[in-house]
């Protein structure tokens, strides 16, 4: 894991302020900051979605199924795009979260060709 991709998935979500504060135990005065952030979707049905990322695993889950982030390999690349895959049983899903929008982040799930739609605001995880 290089430091850059730390930096895809770290940055958006210090910058979206959805890296929750909170206290270490037994010191009240250093602040430390949770890998987790929970989202809670919805899509134009009305259809809500849970998924919580989490930085220190780069992973994101959603409907208890994994899916692992995946770096860039092109330069030119939109960083406010995140993606992540899972594979299982020879089928590959992604999901691609648009951490570059204000007001709410837009997710895609793209199922075997299937996309679905929804938008998303970051909550307490």
């Amino acid at each position: 894991m290089s430091i850059k991709s730390i930096g895809y998935l770290l940055l958006p979500l210090l910058l979206s302020g959805c890296a929750q504060k909170s206290l270490k135990q037994g010191d009240d005065t250093a602040p430390a900051y949770s890998p987790l952030m929970r989202l809670e979707c919805v899509n134009q049905q009305g259809t809500p979605l849970s998924a919580l990322m989490d930085a220190r695993n780069q992973t994101v889950t959603i409907s208890n199924k994994s899916y692992r982030f995946v770096e860039p390999v092109d330069k030119d690349a939109d960083t406010r795009i995140m993606t992540f895959q899972r594979t299982e049983k020879g089928s590959t899903s992604r999901v691609d979260f648009d951490m570059g929008k204000t007001g709410h982040i837009p997710l895609v799930i793209d199922r075997a060709g299937q996309k679905q739609a929804f938008r998303c605001q970051s909550s307490r995880a």
